[in-house]
C-alpha cells in the first residue's frame, strides 16, 4: 500500500499496519498520560525513502489535537522520577553550555511538561521561559518551581533573534506540522544561539529489531525521524547540526519495571524505597540528541 509522503509528496509505502485510526485514538480513546504507551494500540506507519522519514497519516485537525493534549491527566508515574529527570536535564544543559558561544543566557523550552529542564537551567543561572499546553503540567511547574509557562502560540510572538537557546525535547514527533515550528524556531534563535532537539531515532538498531513493538512507536507519535531525515528537515529551514549524540536518560529501577509492565499491557505499581532511589543511566541508542545553529548566509 502506498500514499504521498506528508512532507515531500513522494511515494511512501506502508511499513507497519495499525489497529486503530487517528480519529479512534485522538477523539475517542480518552485521556493520555506522558508515560502511557497505550498498550497495543498502533496507527499505520508509512516510510518515505526520499526524505527518510516515517509518519502516521492523520485525519484530525490541529484543534482536535490541542483538545487531546489539554485533557492530559496528571502523570504521577512521570513525576515520581523527578530526581532522574532533573539529572537528565542537567547533562543536556552542561553539553549545551560547552557548545555555546555563551555558557548561559535566555533559554526557551518549548513543550516544557512539568518544568524539570527549566528548573535545572534556572538553578544553573540561566534566564528561562517556556511553553506548555497541558494545564496540569503548567500547574505543577508553577507550584513546584515557581515557573509561569506560556501557551505554545507565545513563541511566535517573541522578537526575532531574541533567544540564546531553544529546547525541543520529545516535542517534534507529537506535532501535526513540525516543519512550521522549526521555521519559527529559526527566526527566534540568535545567530550564534543553539537549538537543542531530542527525538526517538527511527533508524536505530532497536527499532529495526523490535519493529512495531518498539517502545517509541505509539499513536501519540505522528512522525518518526531518522538522523538523515531530521538533518534534511533542519537544513531546509536554515538550521545546521553542529553536534549529535545518543540521548542518555536516568531512570530508577522502579520506573524501569513499570515501563516493562506497561509495554505488555499491565498496570504498573511503582515501588518506593531502595529501587526508586537507585538511578540507572540508560542509553539504548534509539533517541537522538541534536544541537543545531542557524546557517550562516
Amino acid at each position: 500500500m502506498t500514499m504521498p509522503c506528508t512532507y515531500c509528496g513522494h511515494i511512501s509505502r506502508l511499513r507497519y499496519e495499525g489497529n486503530v485510526t487517528s480519529q479512534e485514538f485522538f477523539l475517542k480513546s480518552g485521556q493520555y498520560a506522558i508515560t502511557d504507551t497505550t498498550g497495543f494500540k498502533k496507527l499505520d506507519v508509512y516510510e518515505c525513502d526520499y526524505c527518510q522519514l516515517a509518519f502516521s497519516p492523520i485525519s484530525i485537525k490541529q484543534s482536535d489535537l490541542d483538545i487531546f493534549y489539554k485533557a492530559q491527566k496528571r502523570d504521577d508515574l512521570y513525576l515520581l522520577e523527578k530526581v532522574g529527570r532533573l539529572k537528565t536535564a542537567r547533562r543536556l544543559l552542561i553539553k549545551a553550555g560547552r557548545l555555546a558561544i555563551r555558557s548561559n543566557g535566555k533559554l526557551y523550552d518549548y513543550g516544557s511538561g512539568p518544568g524539570f529542564l527549566l528548573a535545572e537551567a534556572k538553578k544553573m543561572g540561566w534566564k528561562v521561559a517556556g511553553a506548555e499546553i497541558s494545564p496540569w503540567a503548567k500547574d505543577y511547574a508553577k507550584l513546584e518551581f515557581g515557573l509561569e509557562l506560556d501557551e505554545p502560540e507565545s513563541l511566535e510572538l517573541l522578537p526575532d533573534e531574541s533567544l540564546d537557546f531553544i529546547t525541543l525535547c520529545d516535542v517534534l514527533e507529537h506535532l501535526l506540522d513540525p516543519v512550521s515550528l522549526l521555521k519559527i524556531v529559526k527566526n527566534k534563535i540568535k545567530q550564534d544561539g543553539l537549538v537543542i532537539i531530542t527525538v526517538p531515532r527511527y533508524d536505530s538498531w532497536l527499532r529495526k529489531l523490535l519493529g512495531k513493538n518498539w517502545h517509541a512507536m505509539f499513536p501519540a507519535h505522528l512522525t518518526y525521524f531518522t538522523y538523515e531525515g531530521l538533518k534534511k528537515m533542519l537544513d531546509q529551514k536554515g538550521l545546521e547540526i553542529i553536534y549529535k549524540r545518543s540521548h542518555l536518560v536516568y531512570f530508577s529501577l522502579s520506573y524501569l519495571w513499570c515501563r516493562i509492565v506497561c509495554i505488555f499491557g499491565g498496570k504498573p505499581v511503582y515501588k518506593q524505597g531502595l529501587l526508586s532511589r537507585l538511578l540507572i543511566p540508560i542509553n539504548l541508542g534509539d533517541e537522538l540528541e541534536i544541537y543545531a545553529r542557524r546557517k550562516v548566509n
